[in-house]
């Protein structure tokens, strides 16, 4: 999606839709709500009146303008009450906002930061671009029907102060940042096992870092054996696919390294003791550890943060068959300092 900044007044913005923020029991005279508002003759303060919306959190309802202002649409997004205003919620509505431009229809959208009066710009400017890119979020790589309704193409965050674009611009940059390590993340996620063995995954881990500039070694079967992991192994040993233990590494700074540590169970069949049939097909998700820290990686590179980070992820799939672990088995482990 393109992300946009622009100095001027929303009414005044061409798109499919323009979304607008309700607080609940709120006045609404005033701020980007109060001036589509006057554009449109009072429309929305009808639809307040008459109750036909609240404001209530992630509450939409959609007006038109017919040809009053550039944009077709108004979408109004419920903040919910004033006073429990917070980036999540800004992040909910700006998610629930786009979700509807998107069931519409609409391929361009608009909007001032949803909360600015009452938290930071830039913060809020984050949340706004994190939630609309979030929300819209689908996975469809191994689907073959098509698509209900397309996907948005562009969001324009519109602010009338000049000297508030600079905020924007920087939130609006780390929000996309932090939404591109989450879809990096729900992407490994919602693959199919047998597309995310642990060798896909060290490859997914390796293209992730090549991309970013980040160190990224994959360790083979021989070297886990040679490092002790046996109960790792034990895990493993029941899969024709071998173990891979992945290490990552961002330098940011010089200090000690935070150490993000990933389970990455590509499959859990629950080996010997196998699980019910109820749920089985969730254990792809086994692995959303090791997705979250290849996916905080990617954004904190994309970000070039001062930090340092070391990323561990042991990578296996466990399944049942004549090799798998025993309940009753002792499986010795040795920690070998290098």
């Amino acid at each position: 999606m393109d992300i946009k900044i622009s100095n001027s007044l929303i009414q005044a913005v061409s798109a499919d839709a323009i979304l607008v923020s309700l607080y609940e029991g709120v006045d609404i005279s005033s701020g980007a709500t109060g001036a589509v508002d006057m554009a449109l003759n009072g429309a929305v303060s009808e639809l307040v009146n008459a109750k036909d919306v609240r404001g209530k959190l992630n509450e939409t309802a959609i007006l038109y303008s017919r040809g009053v202002m550039p944009a077709q649409r108004v979408i109004v997004v419920g903040l919910g009450k004033i006073e429990d205003i917070s980036l999540d919620r800004i992040r909910q509505a700006a998610a629930a906002g786009a979700k509807k431009a998107r069931e519409l229809g609409c391929k361009t959208i608009a909007a001032c930061v949803f909360g600015a009066s009452s938290m930071d710009i830039s913060s809020a400017a984050q949340s706004m671009v994190e939630g609309t890119l979030l929300g819209l979020y689908r996975w469809r790589k191994n689907h073959t029907s098509p698509v209900e309704r397309e996907d948005v193409d562009s969001l324009t965050l519109v602010e009338s102060n000049a000297l508030k674009i600079e905020a924007l611009e920087s939130g609006s940059s780390t929000g996309q940042s932090v939404a591109s390590g989450v879809y990096c993340a729900r992407d490994l996620v919602n693959q199919s096992p047998n597309n995310m063995t642990p060798a896909a995954l060290a490859e997914s881990a390796q293209n992730m870092a090549n991309e970013a500039g980040i160190k990224c070694t994959v360790h083979d079967l021989e070297w886990i054996q040679s490092q002790n992991m046996n109960a790792y192994l034990s895990v493993a040993q029941g899969s024709a696919n071998p173990p891979k233990f992945i290490e990552m590494e961002y330098k940011g700074s010089d200090e000690p390294p935070l150490v993000f540590v990933g389970k990455g169970i590509t499959f859990d069949t629950g080996g010997i003791s196998l699980k019910g049939a109820d749920g089985m097909e969730d254990m792809r998700s086994d692995m959303s550890g090791a997705a979250a820290v290849i996916g905080a990686f990617k954004a904190i590179a994309k970000m070039k943060l001062p930090v340092h980070l070391v990323g561990l992820i042991a990578a296996c799939e466990n399944m049942p068959s004549g090799t798998a672990y025993r309940p009753a088995d002792v499986v010795r482990a040795q920690w070998k300092n290098n």
